[in-house]
């Protein structure tokens, strides 16, 4: 789980840096827009 986490933390970095995102809260509703067809949950 941890794991998981790390990774999805890590491209969700990556993303919004392709993407130009600069706050945490862009970020991560990007994260949630990019894995909302990812089983489990998220948080």
């Amino acid at each position: 789980m941890l794991r998981r986490i790390l990774f999805m933390a890590v491209f969700a970095a990556g993303a919004a840096q392709a993407h130009g995102i600069n706050n945490f809260s862009q970020a991560k509703t990007a994260a949630a827009k990019i894995n909302q067809d990812a089983p489990g949950s998220f948080y």
